[in-house]
């Protein structure tokens, strides 16, 4: 993962979309947020809301990292967007750049805390099957998915808008806000993950053009994403099933 200094290089072609106004301070701050995470490596923490404190939810083995996702998720959504403190938008940033927590934070955003919750406990069935397997996780979910024996469970059918009953729409337009306001704070090579997530709250609200030009985006700064272009494959051809079920 590269962390930023605070001089960050553009790509040099200009932005497709149009994030919200910050002020230097805000950026700065942020930054000074990410320099103490790249410092305090490879420990790591989040900033979580005193609810969620006592106890704090023992992860299952290797799930850390999305265990403080699901905590993390549920304190920002607690506050109005512009009023999240920089260190939750660094902590955000770089959890997002890591592999699957942007598919958790999206679903888990658009249907609530247990969604994020199950999802732990998926990942940590996958790690534990496939150090039985003897194989890399990796391995062995492109195996299983080649074979067929990957389930097509609730939580994937939510990320791919085939479930019927309605996200919560408070939830998507204040995880959508808060999304914004972390990207127009960290430097560009963090964003690809945020505009992703933009863009699939986008799409489950049908505004497919709005999502296209967030994913156009995120390629424009990172054209080899795997998780911008399979968005955008999917979006471009798809309505989320809830929607069409309002529609009816």
């Amino acid at each position: 993962m590269r962390f930023p200094s605070a001089a960050v290089a553009a790509t040099g072609d200009p932005p497709i979309i149009r994030l919200p106004a910050v002020d230097d301070t805000s950026v700065a701050e942020v930054l000074t947020q990410l320099a103490r995470i790249r410092d305090a490596l490879p420990q790591f923490g989040v900033t979580i809301s005193s609810r969620f404190a006592d106890p704090v939810p023992e992860p299952p083995p290797y799930c850390e990292m999305f265990t403080m996702a699901v905590l993390l998720v549920e304190t920002v959504l607690e506050k109005p967007p512009e009023d999240v403190p920089p260190e939750c938008h660094a902590e955000l940033a770089i959890l997002l750049a890591m592999p699957g927590i942007p598919e958790q934070c999206i679903v888990q955003i658009a249907f609530g805390r247990e969604t994020g919750e199950r999802h732990v406990q998926k990942i940590a069935h996958l790690l534990s099957d496939a150090r039985q397997a003897g194989m890399s996780v990796d391995d062995y979910v492109a195996e299983r998915s080649r074979s067929g024996g990957l389930p097509r469970d609730a939580l994937v059918r939510r990320f791919r808008g085939e479930w019927r009953s309605s996200p919560s729409s408070e939830r998507i337009r204040t995880g959508a806000a808060l999304l914004r306001q972390t990207a127009a704070r960290v430097p560009e090579h963090l964003r690809p993950p945020l505009l992703c997530a933009i863009a699939w709250l986008q799409w489950a609200q049908g505004r497919r053009a709005v999502a296209m030009s967030c994913l156009a985006e995120a390629l424009r700064i990172e054209p080899e994403n795997m998780l911008a272009a399979g968005l955008r494959a999917h979006v471009s051809s798809k309505i989320p099933e809830w929607l069409e079920a309002t529609t009816a």
